[in-house]
């Protein structure tokens, strides 16, 4: 079953007002179609909780989450179960619906798309860029990794935006995962704060990584001496672990030891 995710933008210059503003869940981006929740990937979750009761003739965008949505989906993956009571659908939009999206709320509302494990996603309205701001700074303070703004009279997911604090910080390289896809990034003390994909780099990475005996191990990792410091790029801070949300390795800072 073929199915188009809306793609968000990340350009803040495209913000129409008024605007709907929720809370960026960190879930994965699913569809409710022909009674089955598909992910962007292709993988099929069926006879879940939080569809059980849902018409299959009713089409749906959303996200689905675990727990609070406020720690990272990839850490909760053991969690998928079809019988976890934890794993959650907010429903965010009509699929593919020609409504302004306040109309869509309003249909959203009729339709009592409600259980015990799904939700139409809250948000605030918005009327200025001040608004936006604020509501923002809000979600994040309460633990979401970001925010989405959905223009409340265009019709269009195109204009929905993704909005994620992006920042960089100096780490050291405290060692290399054992399959070797990823190098482990953290604090001068030994701290592991997050995984950087080293994929597309390895050669980079083996000339000055692999010049280092390994001093010690983890489940995960060979570690070595904290010598080499690198730039992270990332998406804030998880709350619960404090490890990184999405760390991506920007560079390494050889004139930093």
């Amino acid at each position: 079953m073929k199915i188009d995710f809306p793609e968000l933008s990340t350009d803040l210059t495209r913000v129409t007002l008024p605007c709907c503003i929720q809370c960026k869940y960190d879930g994965e981006l699913v569809v409710w179609k022909e009674g089955c929740l598909t992910n962007r990937y292709g993988r099929e979750r069926w006879n879940m909780p939080c569809t059980t009761d849902l018409s299959k003739d009713v089409e749906l965008v959303g996200e689905l989450y675990w727990e609070t949505g406020k720690r990272n989906f990839y850490e909760a993956q053991t969690h998928l179960k079809n019988d976890d009571p934890l794993l959650k659908f907010a429903v965010f939009a009509l699929y593919q619906a020609d409504l302004p999206y306040v109309e869509q709320l309003r249909l959203l509302t009729l339709l009592s798309t409600h259980n015990a494990q799904r939700h139409i996603a809250e948000g605030m309205n918005a009327y200025s860029h001040a608004e936006v701001e604020f509501f923002h700074k809000e979600y994040l303070k309460a633990g979401y990794e970001g925010t989405v703004l959905k223009p409340l009279p265009m019709k269009s997911e195109r204009s929905w935006i993704k909005w994620k604090p992006d920042e960089t910080i100096d780490l050291m390289v405290l060692g290399i995962s054992k399959n070797k896809s990823a190098i482990a990034v953290g604090t001068p003390e030994g701290d592991i704060l997050g995984h950087c994909s080293i994929i597309g780099k390895e050669k980079e990475v083996n000339m000055l990584v692999g010049k280092f005996v390994v001093i010690g191990e983890t489940k995960e990792d060979w570690l070595i001496p904290r010598e080499l410091v690198v730039e992270v790029r990332h998406l804030g801070v998880i709350a619960k672990s404090g490890h990184l949300r999405s760390p991506r390795l920007t560079r390494f800072r050889e004139d930093k030891r």
